[in-house]
């Protein structure tokens, strides 16, 4: 089982498994939850303790958790009890908003960053890349160099 795989990106929506657990976000209100992942697991491995970022759905919403563990992160999914289009733009204000852990992996730092730059390398250049931003965005060019850094 890889802890981190890239499923699909089709037509506004990134899908992907953390894990053994399916995640789907859509871009129907313009947040990048690719981009935030990547943003949130290079800070957590710069030293911060704890990083949310949105799984915007429609019209669901959940959170993803990522928590230094020592030399791991703990990578937890959260459903959430109101929808993507009410969320506040500040995240610290959703986090009362979780509803149930629906999934939770503890994962060495070092090969979950592997796992993560490697699916999202699948996508860095030629057809993969014109994929991505064909079906979700540009692709996260400078949070992915930066993260290739810690692999």
């Amino acid at each position: 089982m890889k802890c981190f795989k890239i499923e699909s990106i089709e037509h506004g929506w990134f899908a992907c498994r953390i894990g053994e657990h399916y995640v789907e976000a859509s871009d129907f209100l313009g947040y990048d939850m690719p981009r935030a992942f990547l943003g949130g697991l290079i800070k957590v491995l710069k030293g911060t303790f704890v990083q949310w970022i949105y799984v915007m759905n429609e019209p669901g919403a959940g959170l993803i958790e990522l928590m230094s563990v020592g030399d791991s992160i703990r990578v937890s999914v959260y459903s959430m009890n109101k929808p993507s289009f009410e969320l506040s733009p500040e995240i610290e204000e959703e986090i009362k908003n979780t509803d149930k852990c629906e999934y939770s992996i503890t994962v060495a730092k070092a090969e979950l960053t592997a796992c993560v730059v490697g699916e999202y390398s699948l996508y860095e250049n030629g057809e993969g890349r014109e994929h991505y931003e064909a079906h979700w965005g540009s692709f996260p060019q400078e949070e992915y160099d930066e993260l290739k850094g810690f692999a």
